[in-house]
Parts: C-alpha cells; structure tokens; sequence
C-alpha cells in the first residue's frame, strides 16, 4: 500500500466518537484505521487505488446494543456498537485518474463486553470522476 499522507477533513469535531472507540477498546486509532482500511477494500477491485483524502460529512450517531446491568437496571453492559460514518472519499486510479465517492462506512463491533470483534461495511452512495 502507498504510505502518502491521507488528508482528513471535517474530524475536527469528533472528539466524543474518539472517546467511545478508545473507551470500548475498539481501536486504537481509528484516525489512521479509516485511509489503511478503505485503501485495502477499494483495492479489492481496482488494485490501483489510492486514496488522497477523507472527509467526513456528517456527525455519526453510534448505536448501542446490549443488556441492562443486573447490579443497575439504568445501566447498560454494552454487547454491540455500530458506527456509521459518512465519507466522501477522494481517491485516483492508475496514478492519474481522480474519482470522488460518497460512501457510508459502517463499522460494526460484537463482543465489545468480552474481547471486541470489528468488521465492517463499505456501502457506495456516489460516484464520480472528477477527470
């Protein structure tokens, strides 16, 4: 994978998604996370893809599943947590070719209670080549 530099836009005000991911162990950062893991999957069927910059679009709202605390029916012991970030992705092709895709990546996390298991779901709203 290219090691250049991903530019992220619009994470300015996400402090509070960063504090649940480290909270609940999820991952350690989700900052560099997002341009490695996006680049692996785009690749999957353009092996040429670079991704240059991420902007994320709107506030993600997390959903929490789980069950009520047997000590403390108002709190919750959190089994699942599903994130879903809206992304515009700015990425090129064959070293030359420039597309924009707006995605909507959802990260998924079972077991966060025991030993958190992570995987996601890339889903493709808008593309367009730019040149």
């Amino acid at each position: 994978m290219d090691k250049h530099a991903v530019e992220l836009i619009g994470f300015d005000g996400d402090a509070a998604l960063d504090d649940i991911i480290r909270h609940f162990g999820l991952l350690a950062d989700y900052k560099s996370f997002l341009p490695e893991h996006l680049t692996e999957t785009l690749q999957q069927q353009h092996p040429s893809v670079e991704v240059r910059s991420l902007q994320l679009l709107a506030t993600p709202n997390c959903d929490f599943g789980g069950i009520p605390s047997a000590e403390n029916e108002d709190h919750l012991i959190v089994h699942t947590i599903k994130i879903p970030l809206e992304l515009r992705i700015h990425l090129s092709t064959n070293g030359n070719d420039l597309h924009e895709l707006d995605v909507v990546l959802v990260i998924n996390a079972a077991d966060v209670h025991k030993e958190p298991r992570i995987e996601s779901d890339l889903l493709i709203r808008n593309h367009r080549v730019l040149s």
